[in-house]
């Protein structure tokens, strides 16, 4: 018969594997939830775009069509003017959109979620992570996300958001700022339109 040390401790082992049971499953559960927001955010986000892009870009077509100046060199300033005008204005609705997510409540995870990949693959020790000057205040959990030794600071280069991660000992740069993507899909954009005017 076992005695009450043997079964406490069967019950103590018993508990402990039931709670990392429960504690790995909520985890899964939590990254699926994180990289199902991060899906519909993107998928919003380019949605909006293309929205945009296509109402825009018919207006741009019906006043082209609507020109009937003889001047070319006029008539092709015009529509340079006007595109670019388009191309503005939807890559501002397209910022104003990041800054609102970075104001809201899920940018935080979102920041420290990709900081925790980055020293996952990159694993710089020593590195410098620059963020918007507003990101500062998260400085303890962006090098505890990070997981290896790292410097915080702030750089003007980030308005929106996001970090730049930097290994000072190679200089290798990797730019996971929200100004940089967002800056590369206005030149993705600027190419692949359609709006090229010749």
């Amino acid at each position: 018969m076992p005695n009450n040390d043997q079964v406490f401790l069967y019950m103590k082992e018993e508990i402990e594997r039931e709670a990392a049971s429960q504690e790995a499953k909520l985890l899964k559960e939590a990254q699926e939830i994180r990289d199902q927001a991060k899906k519909r955010l993107e998928a919003e986000v380019h949605q909006e775009v293309n929205t945009r892009f296509e109402k825009e870009a018919a207006a741009l077509e019906l006043e082209y069509s609507l020109k009937n100046a003889t001047d070319s060199d006029k008539q092709r300033q015009e529509l340079v003017e006007l595109r670019d005008g388009y191309v503005e204005k939807i890559f501002g609705a397209t910022k104003a959109q990041l800054l609102d997510f970075t104001a809201g409540d899920k940018y935080e995870e979102y920041l420290l979620g990709k900081i925790k990949e980055a020293g996952a693959k990159y694993k710089f020790d020593g590195a410098e992570i620059l963020v918007a000057q507003k990101d500062l205040k998260l400085e303890s959990k962006i090098v505890a996300a990070y997981g290896l030794e790292a410097t915080v600071k702030a750089s003007e280069k980030i308005a929106i958001g996001g970090f730049i991660l930097v290994n000072p000992k190679t200089n290798i740069v990797v730019d996971n700022s929200l100004d940089f993507a967002l800056e590369d899909q206005k030149e993705y954009f600027a190419k692949n339109s359609g709006l090229i005017i010749k």
